[in-house]
């Protein structure tokens, strides 16, 4: 942190994942003080848990390339500071998905231990439709469910052209939470001149667990920007991808 600013930023280099269409207020709109700052998407983390700030992974690895200014691959060894858990990242850009691909993800933290899928700001009801293998879930605030052998989901935009799908090769079993979140810009940024107003935002997030002290643990998603419903449950039936 400098000057009291961005004073919960500390799982943003754990590998957050900023996935932008024509929902351009995704990131802003108050979403700083008002998003769990534990569960950032693409992040795996200690559930709950900071490493201490103003410090450096011992990790030399981060970085990625590109194939004709036309598909990208990024990648990052993972070991925050005064942690234990360590992770192999990796983010494959294609002609229309992103391929997110963890392995060796240790900890002996004795902490569970999560990769987040999403946490995407909602609309001002919070009630964004919500598709998990062509069935609809719940639209209020609050809802939770532990989904087995998740192939696919599909969670409406805010706007035209920011639906986003979720494909999980060979299933997976997907941790989803709708939330309302309200805090205010000064738990953020401790300055005399910020706003003590109050934000609230809604978010859906999705996660896997990895449970505590994992051992060689891994995930496969896939994010599939402004398909339908419909496009999802076809690219999962059909994938462009082989993990």
């Amino acid at each position: 942190t400098i000057h009291n600013e961005n004073l919960r930023a500390h799982n943003t280099s754990d590998g957050m994942t900023y996935l932008y269409n024509n929902h351009l207020t995704q990131f802003s709109d108050n979403f700083w003080p008002t998003v769990n700052a534990f569960r950032l998407p693409g992040t795996t983390v200690l559930k709950d848990s900071v490493s201490l700030t103003r410090r450096f992974s011992d990790q030399a690895w981060v970085g990625g390339s590109d194939i004709a200014g036309l598909y990208g691959v990024s990648g990052m060894s993972l070991h925050p500071y005064n942690q234990n858990l360590s992770a192999k990242k990796s983010w494959f850009m294609f002609d229309d998905e992103v391929v997110a691909l963890g392995s060796d993800i240790r900890s002996t933290d004795g902490i569970a231990v999560e990769t987040i899928v999403e946490n995407r700001k909602l609309n001002g009801s919070g009630s964004n439709a919500f598709i998990v293998d062509g069935t609809a879930k719940p639209s209020a605030t609050g809802w939770s469910e532990t989904m087995s052998n998740t192939s696919w989901a599909h969670l409406a935009g805010n706007v035209a052209g920011s639906d986003i799908g979720y494909y999980f090769p060979g299933t997976a079993a997907v941790h989803a939470l709708r939330e309302s979140r309200t805090d205010s810009w000064t738990s953020i940024n401790d300055r005399p001149v910020t706003s003590a107003a109050m934000h609230t935002n809604n978010f859906l997030n999705l996660w896997f667990n990895h449970g505590t002290n994992p051992s060689g643990e891994k995930y496969e998603y896939v994010l599939l920007p402004n398909k339908t419903a419909v496009q999802t449950g076809d690219y999962a039936a059909a994938p462009d991808i082989v993990v």
